[in-house]
């Protein structure tokens, strides 16, 4: 049997015409999209975020060196869902991490699973106050993914 690393590894390692790392973040949290972006900006200080819509879903953008940070939180919260069976129901947003082949050498896969994803997911959790999963896995077929690999609670303070 094949282990989690090794899954990822091979599901979200891409090809140079496009990201090389795509990680997924979702959560539930009772807060504007604008509120989430601007708290997450200073933070994690991130670049202004674009932000943008259509008919079903709002998202914003953040484009720090050779990264994205994509953060949606759809009209309707079962969006997600059909997005990506893999998130819990509930979760009203999805944070999506990718890097892109001008990022930084030392901006690795095994970089993203060791500091990137927890660096976001944890200052998500404790902002919010909220658990963050850590929905990334091997796609399956017909566009399902495995469930959620780890999830990440606000830091006792």
């Amino acid at each position: 049997m094949e282990s989690p690393d090794s899954r990822r590894d091979s599901a979200l390692t891409l090809d140079n015409r496009g990201p090389r790392f795509v990680g997924y973040l979702a959560c539930a949290a009772d807060v504007t999209l604008e509120a989430f972006c601007a708290e997450l900006e200073k933070a994690l200080s991130l670049p202004p975020f674009t932000f943008d819509a259509e008919s079903v879903n709002h998202w914003a953008i953040s484009r720090p060196r050779g990264r994205e940070v994509n953060v949606s939180r759809p009209d309707d919260p079962g969006y997600l869902q059909q997005c990506l069976k893999a998130i819990p129901r509930g979760c009203t947003f999805m944070v999506l991490l990718m890097i892109f082949s001008d990022a930084p050498e030392d901006q690795t896969v095994d970089w993203a699973w060791r500091e990137m994803i927890p660096r976001h997911a944890q200052t998500i959790s404790d902002i919010f106050g909220v658990e963050v999963y850590d929905v990334a896995g091997t796609p399956k077929g017909g566009g399902t993914f495995v469930h959620p690999l780890r999830s990440y609670v606000p830091a006792k303070k």
